[in-house]
């Protein structure tokens, strides 16, 4: 069993992509699958996130995943 890479910040990278939508999913924003990829199900939810707390929107970006707390 290989254990789950580490994000490393990158808003294209999968790790960071489950990081951001587990990170979604234990706030209740996220209820599908964690997985990797940026699809409507994660856009809609991060478009909401962003929306109530004041981020900016438009994608994964470096405000939302230090929000989130998936990079420091």
């Amino acid at each position: 069993m290989t254990s789950p890479a580490t994000p490393t910040g990158s808003p294209a990278d999968p790790a960071t992509i489950r990081a951001a939508q587990a990170a979604l999913k234990a706030k209740g924003q996220y209820n599908v699958a964690e997985t990797g990829e940026i699809d409507a199900a994660f856009l809609n939810a991060l478009i909401i996130y962003q929306a109530q707390n004041g981020l900016p929107q438009g994608g994964l970006n470096e405000a939302t995943l230090k929000n989130l707390g998936v990079v420091q």
